[in-house]
C-alpha cells in the first residue's frame, strides 16, 4: 500500500474470536493508516478477541 491511498473506503475483513492478533491487526492498520475505514464482520456481533502466541490480545468491534 506503499505511496496508496484509500481515502475513506471501506475494507472488511472476517474473523471471529481467536483470530491471531498479527493476522489481523498488521493488515487493520495499514487500512487505517491508508485513511481507510476497516470493518470487521463476524459470526456474531460485539467484541472478538484476538490472541498472539495462544494468549489474549487486542478487541475488534465487530458486526454481522
Amino acid at each position: 500500500m506503499a505511496g496508496e491511498r484509500l481515502n475513506g473506503r471501506r475494507v472488511a475483513f472476517l474473523a471471529t474470536d481467536g483470530v491471531e492478533q498479527d493476522e489481523l491487526g498488521k493488515p487493520w492498520d495499514a487500512v487505517t493508516t491508508a485513511r481507510g475505514t476497516p470493518e470487521l464482520i463476524s459470526i456474531k456481533t460485539g467484541d472478538i478477541a484476538s490472541e498472539t502466541q495462544g494468549k489474549p490480545g487486542r478487541s475488534y468491534q465487530a458486526s454481522n
